[in-house]
């Protein structure tokens, strides 16, 4: 969902994660903000998601924190417009883990899954 504030302002929320390899489902509660440089037919813009993501298929536990900025360009074509954009995003996750010294402990420890992400959206 994006609500447009004004002419060169959006904020908005997204969807799920699914991470198959590790089958954890994440539902991210994020404030979404892009800010477009101009209102030409092809405008630069950069975007900024942030928040924390819930962890849905094993309760809350292992539930973390999500940053995903992006530059991008807008295209316009007639009535829709064409989004082409590339950023960087990382999800903290919390695993839980053996400690070889002593394998009666089990630790808690928090990683980051980190990706590049490259997109392309048609909006009519």
């Amino acid at each position: 969902y994006k609500h447009r504030i004004d002419m060169l302002h959006q904020a908005g929320w997204d969807g799920a994660f699914y991470f198959d390899e590790i089958e954890m489902t994440m539902i991210p509660l994020i404030v979404d903000w892009r800010y477009k440089i101009n209102q030409n037919d092809i405008s630069p813009y950069v975007r900024l998601s942030a928040g924390y993501s819930l962890n849905v298929s094993d309760g809350i536990e292992n539930s973390g924190f999500l940053v995903d900025p992006r530059v991008g360009i807008d295209f316009k074509l007639n009535q829709s417009l064409l989004s082409i954009d590339m950023g960087y995003q990382t999800q903290q996750m919390a695993f839980y883990t053996i400690d070889p010294a002593n394998p009666w402990t089990l630790s808690k420890i928090y990683r980051f899954s980190e990706s590049l992400k490259f997109s392309l959206s048609l909006s009519f």
